[in-house]
């Protein structure tokens, strides 16, 4: 059973810190490829979430983390 706070723990959690990738924009296509999938089950409340502007603003959070710390090692 999908529930919204496990969806949120691997969006805001899981995706950021154990998908870790160079790819750029991983995170954004992991989101939107979820929020689709989501839609073509009809649960367009949990595919609004994998969109939200929370969501971008906690992977561009982890993001401009990670930034730093690469600036702290260089």
């Amino acid at each position: 059973m999908l529930r919204q706070s496990r969806l949120q723990a691997w969006l805001w959690y899981e995706v950021p810190n154990k998908y870790v990738t160079d790819e750029v924009g991983y995170k954004e296509h992991l989101s939107v490829t979820a929020a689709s999938l989501l839609d073509e089950l009809g649960l367009n409340r949990y595919a609004a979430i994998c969109r939200s502007q929370a969501t971008a603003e906690v992977h561009a959070a982890f993001d401009d983390s990670d930034s730093a710390r690469r600036q702290r090692t260089s």
